[in-house]
């Protein structure tokens, strides 16, 4: 036979390949985790070192900053009108104070004006004495008349000037009450004043309110946008590493030159599967996860099967005494010599004792001696899931179906 014909064409079994890359779920779940951490962080990463940005169109955020514009121009306006009213408020008490100092000084002024009335009133009477005694006088020449005269305008001078003091004493006695009205019309004011000062001060912090508010909704909107996308990072990090590690399985399954499951000896090689062995001896009572057992029942797997080493071997020599009547049979295959010998153990205490030949002996291709003897035995092939080499599989059983040397199936091994 050529070697084309033991070339291994392999055909993709479309469930074969998904349950292949099930089995891989905690790869897929790990690649899943590492991806959503390694785009997450790096969105994380840019969102520290960059500049947050305002999801926002065009014709919110100009709105949002007129409001703000206009807010800050009112606060502006707001607090130049405060700076007048309190400078208004300032001229209006120091007027008070005055008018105040003035009311206290009034009687001062009074008492010192009519002190200087009472001094004019009788500067008058002695002027006015002194010009009776003149006018009294029976000589009468000119210097006695300039002396009159004098006396005349001293006279006319006092007078004046007691008119003086008495008006200014009246408006002594006027301005008080005045004064007192102007300080209570001030005071009015100054209440008038501070309740505008009030309402600037009330305007500024509605100004200020709305721009914190404005401020937080577009914070809100960036923290929003932010965590929006380091989700979308997480989720497409996720979706990557699912991708790459069911890309990775993929490729794996298609050339990766090994067995991949028990009905592959079948497939591939025309033979039987008489069992499958697992040489581990693994806890019976150890039960499969969830994920593990919904894979074996879509792989078509019976979780109930007995699976033990013991188990399987009596099956597999029940299935050798059904298949053969040859006495003699050869355990042999491509796997080491150590799992072929275990196998072969286990069929001589499960073969009824004395009738059957069990013996054991690794890939025969590879001893002359042992090609020759084939003819005398029932064949009974070990092999192992993932571990076999195809090409020297076929190779085997290539030559022992051109050899018409009896074959009665393959054992699967595991562990």
């Amino acid at each position: 036979m050529g070697d084309n014909e033991l070339e291994y064409e392999y055909e993709i079994d479309l469930k074969d390949l998904c349950v292949s890359v099930l089995k891989k779920w905690r790869f897929i779940l790990l690649a899943a985790v590492a991806g959503a951490v390694l785009l997450g962080g790096l969105r994380v990463l840019i969102n520290l070192t960059s500049a947050p940005e305002l999801v926002m169109s065009s014709s919110e955020l100009t709105e949002a900053e007129t409001e703000i514009a206009d807010a800050e121009k009112a606060i502006t306006t707001a607090e130049t009108e405060i700076t007048r009213l309190e400078g208004e408020i300032t001229k209006a008490e120091t007027t008070i104070e005055a008018n105040e100092k003035s009311i206290a000084n009034i009687d001062d002024r009074v008492a010192l004006a009519e002190s200087q009335l009472e001094n004019l009133n009788k500067f008058l009477d002695n002027y006015s004495a002194a010009l009776e005694k003149l006018m009294e006088s029976e000589e009468m020449d000119a210097d006695l008349a300039d002396r009159m005269t004098d006396y005349l305008v001293q006279i006319d001078t006092i007078q004046t000037s007691i008119l003086s003091k008495e008006t200014e004493i009246m408006d002594l006695y006027d301005s008080g009450p005045e004064l007192e009205e102007a300080n209570e019309d001030l005071a009015e004011a100054i209440e008038d004043y501070e309740e505008q000062i009030a309402e600037q001060e009330s305007l500024i912090e509605e100004q200020e309110e709305l721009i914190a508010d404005l401020e937080v909704q577009m914070a809100q909107v960036t923290s929003v946008s932010l965590t929006n996308k380091i989700v979308t990072f997480i989720i497409l990090g996720a979706f990557v590493g699912i991708c790459l590690i069911c890309a990775y399985a993929f490729l794996q399954y298609c050339f990766d030159k090994t067995i991949h499951m028990e009905e592959d000896f079948s497939k591939y090689t025309g033979l039987h599967v008489l069992s499958s062995i697992d040489l581990a001896e693994k806890d019976s009572g150890k039960k499969k996860n969830v994920i593990d057992r919904l894979i074996d029942k879509f792989a078509g797997i019976n979780p109930e099967a007995d699976h033990t080493s013991a188990t399987q071997c009596a099956i597999a020599a029940a299935k050798i005494q059904v298949l053969t009547g040859n006495k003699k049979v050869l355990v042999t295959g491509t796997v080491d010599g150590d799992r072929i010998e275990k196998v072969c153990a286990g069929l001589r205490e499960s073969l009824p004792q004395g009738e059957y030949e069990v013996l054991s002996a690794e890939n025969p291709m590879y001893h002359s001696e042992e090609i020759l003897r084939m003819g005398e035995y029932g064949i009974v092939l070990v092999e192992a899931p993932h571990i076999t080499k195809v090409k020297e599989l076929l190779s085997l059983t290539g030559f022992l179906r051109l050899s018409d040397v009896n074959v009665i199936g393959i054992v699967s091994t595991e562990g």
